[in-house]
């Protein structure tokens, strides 16, 4: 067990120093994205007063610019380089983000654009660090290591998700008791959520150590070997049907947990006292029909 421990940190230690960057920025993501924001985001919207068709729909339709924005930020990525995409990748993602937390302070009417004017914005960012993390990942490790390298990216994904998600269980409880705030006010979580915008200001800072790679500016020798157009069309498929699974699970989530409401209201749009409300207008005035969901004044 020891020689194997001494093994894999000596392999380990080969990975150079622009792959532990990356592997470090993809633990900080992991953390704020898929631990405190995965967690946290929807109930977010929840105390504001939206319901889980507007939250399913702005989901989907952060998801719809991501695949729109994906062939214009790889071919940034190749004309200007890998790293100015990086930078726009959390960049962009801690704006947008951070646009999104402060929409509560704007006047009421402009409440929901300006979070899907935010959402859009994080979800331009989603798509040069999809498009581009991945080949400097490629050009940046060993190529016996390759295998070894997106492992690691793995792990560091899951865990760090992990400990994101436990930490997402705690602060809100923990900042309400501490504010003396009740149990509906968005106030706690705008605040847990604040440390998703740090993560990705944080992720900025160390993308910024990163070293110019030989190739960094595309202009290496094309491959000769045909496209494997059956691999692409299966892997696009597959992407298309866990993307589209990411996008219902939220929804479909947010209607279960309202589900057990007192009143006799059949949804948990009308729980939520929102029974019009859609992607592109303000929400109707706010009604409760359950001491649950009571709202603010």
């Amino acid at each position: 067990m020891r020689l194997f421990m001494t093994n894999t940190l000596g392999v380990l230690r080969g990975f150079g120093r622009n792959t532990w960057l990356m592997l470090a920025v993809f633990g900080v993501s992991g953390f704020g994205y898929f631990g405190i924001q995965a967690v946290l985001f929807n109930l977010y919207l929840l105390r504001l007063g939206y319901d889980a068709q507007f939250i399913g729909t702005l989901i989907g339709f952060g998801q719809l610019i991501w695949a729109l924005m994906a062939l214009p930020a790889g071919a940034f990525g190749r004309r200007f380089g890998a790293r100015p995409a990086l930078y726009l990748w959390h960049g962009l993602h801690g704006l947008g983000f951070a646009i999104v937390l402060c929409a509560e302070f704007f006047p009421r009417q402009f409440l929901t654009p300006v979070i899907v004017f935010g959402w859009m914005v994080f979800w331009i960012g989603g798509a040069f660090g999809g498009s581009n993390g991945a080949p400097f990942m490629m050009r940046s490790a060993p190529r016996n290591l390759l295998n070894l390298v997106f492992s690691t990216q793995v792990i560091m994904f899951s865990v760090m998700g992990f400990v994101g998600s436990i930490v997402a269980g705690i602060l809100p409880a923990a900042l309400t008791t501490l504010s003396g705030a009740s149990a509906t006010d968005p106030a706690p979580f705008r605040a847990a959520l604040s440390l998703t915008a740090i993560c990705h200001g944080i992720s900025v800072l160390i993308l910024t150590r990163l070293r110019d790679q030989p190739d960094e500016s595309g202009s290496g020798t094309v491959s000769s070997v045909g496209r494997p157009t059956a691999l692409l069309l299966f892997w696009g498929g597959l992407m298309f049907l866990l993307t589209a699974s990411e996008g219902s699970v939220p929804a479909s989530s947010m209607s279960t947990s309202t589900g057990n409401c007192k009143c006799r209201r059949p949804t948990s749009a009308w729980c939520l006292g929102w029974p019009n409300s859609s992607l592109f207008s303000a929400p109707s005035a706010r009604r409760s029909c359950c001491a649950g969901w009571a709202r603010r004044g």
